[in-house]
């Protein structure tokens, strides 16, 4: 039997959720690679609505605990062809930056994944010098712009537009009755999701 190529990812979180997996349960439903697939355990107690998902896509990921996420994860990666992530090896934050150095130890293959439309290293800089990427493969949601500039050549030649990425694959959740009274008082409702919790930002007048 021919051994097919082994993609492997880590669901850390929700936004590792709403980014990978939809792609992920296309690339497993073709049957072409392998896709293996670790998430973190508490996230499906957390979220229950995640195992609807794996059974309408048919793809279960495998669960793990936060210690086999955090300082386990050497074999994994090394029996994996390439990695599938939404940070780049080079700048993974917490529970990512040891999996990121080992990844690039061992130089295994990397595939970033655009998860959020305002995102340092995207459209934003990380560094004053021209940002280089480890990634093989850098998968945004849009062509490159003005953000070329602050993006070095080399790491430009391996960007691919794909679109907006994120996918509505968790069932609908029903409003609590207090949000519902809420949400009824008004004709049109903006809803703004964010994650700026590692920077500061300005709160001067828009």
């Amino acid at each position: 039997m021919v051994r097919k190529p082994v993609l492997l990812a880590y669901l850390n979180g929700m936004p590792d959720f709403e980014s990978m997996y939809p792609l992920l349960a296309v690339l497993a439903a073709r049957g072409r690679i392998d896709v293996r697939t670790i998430i973190y355990a508490k996230l499906l107690r957390k979220g229950p609505r995640l195992k609807a998902a794996f059974e309408r896509y048919g793809h279960w990921p495998e669960a793990a605990s936060k210690w086999r996420l955090k300082f386990f994860f050497q074999e994994p990666i090394r029996n994996a062809d390439a990695l599938l992530g939404i940070s780049d090896p080079t700048s993974g934050l917490w529970s990512r930056r040891a999996r990121g150095k080992y990844i690039v130890r061992v130089g295994k293959p990397s595939i970033f994944l655009q998860h959020g439309v305002y995102q340092v290293g995207v459209n934003a800089r990380r560094a004053p010098e021209p940002m280089r990427y480890y990634s093989d493969l850098l998968l945004l949601w849009e062509p490159l712009g003005t953000n070329r500039e602050f993006i070095a050549a080399e790491t430009a030649e391996h960007v691919v537009p794909v679109g907006f990425a994120k996918q509505n694959v968790l069932p609908k959740q029903t409003a609590s009755p207090a949000l519902a009274e809420w949400m009824g008082r008004y004709s049109k409702r903006l809803l703004i999701c964010q994650s700026f919790r590692w920077g500061a930002f300005s709160q001067g007048p828009y």
